[in-house]
């Protein structure tokens, strides 16, 4: 931080209160300005405090005041920025890939954890976005993966990411739909999978009016899921023991609300045991898991 004081010169933190101000009169919280300070400056939010009587660079508040203009438009933070963190790693996002959620990092551990127990494998992911979900995977284990995702440009942020954290090499990204797995994978092994892991679409079309509009500036198609919300995870479900090994495993993260119906479907699916499912950090049911049963083929 510059400490020279020139006669027009504005702290750091009569900057952050011009910055609440601003979102503030948007409707937004004010608090936003620190963390939007933290991203444009590169410093800890807790350093904000500290260094509050300096004099930021005229860089640093370029960055800070484009970014607080694309938080007064509803941009979210992370699109204006171009990353976001998901599994303490940075990824590369777009207005064409959906934003890493800290609810999803259970999702992730949680299939970390098992492959940890087995000794790794083959991973399928269904609907990869940015890569975060396999690529943190990778980075956490000795797993080879494969990631399907149907939007060509999310699938070129995702291969982006997979190079700079140095796992291209373990995780192959195919472009398609995973209602069209048959035609996705057709040069796989039926059942050549120890894990099968997805975050789909599972927002309902009466939900998604009802989003947040920084929601709704994410990719329509890596949200909705028609009526119920239910469009990608009851076929996916309905295809798991075909591509997972017998004594694999799934997991899926879903709406909380859709505890109900999903163990009702997965009932009438020959192949899966153990259906479960895991609580968020928030305590809301996120995560359906089951395993293959030993005896199907």
């Amino acid at each position: 931080m510059n400490r020279q004081r020139s006669e027009k010169a504005v702290t750091l933190m009569e900057h952050i209160s011009r910055g609440e101000k601003l979102l503030e009169s948007r409707g937004l919280d004010p608090g936003e300005a620190a963390a939007v300070f933290a991203e444009a400056s590169g410093i800890t939010p807790a350093l904000i405090h500290l260094e509050g009587k300096s004099y930021p660079a005229r860089k640093t508040l370029s960055s800070y005041y484009r970014l607080i203009r694309a938080r007064r438009a509803r941009m979210p933070l992370q699109y204006a920025s171009g990353r976001a963190f998901f599994f303490g790693l940075e990824f590369r996002v777009t207005e064409d890939t959906l934003i890493p959620r800290p609810e999803t990092e259970i999702l992730a551990e949680k299939a970390l954890e098992h492959l940890n127990l087995t000794g790794g494998g083959r991973v399928l992911e269904l609907g990869s976005g940015c890569g975060n979900i396999a690529i943190a995977l990778a980075v956490n284990s000795d797993a080879e993966l494969i990631a399907v995702e149907k939007s060509p440009s999310a699938l070129e942020t995702a291969r982006v990411n997979a190079a700079s954290h140095g796992v291209s090499g373990r995780v192959r990204f195919l472009e398609g739909d995973m209602l069209e797995l048959s035609n996705v994978l057709s040069g796989e092994v039926q059942g050549s999978f120890d894990l099968l892991i997805s975050n789909p679409p599972y927002v309902s079309e009466a939900e998604y009016g009802e989003l947040e509009e920084e929601v709704r500036k994410e990719p329509p198609g890596a949200l909705l899921a028609g009526s119920d919300g239910l469009r990608y995870i009851k076929p996916v479900l309905e295809a798991a023991p075909s591509l997972v090994k017998p004594g694999g495993a799934v997991f899926l993260e879903t709406s909380c609300f859709h505890r109900e119906p999903v163990m009702e479907h997965v009932s009438r699916i020959e192949g899966i045991s153990s259906p479960a499912y895991l609580k968020d950090y928030s305590g809301k049911d996120r995560v359906f898991t089951c395993r293959i049963a030993e005896t199907y083929s």
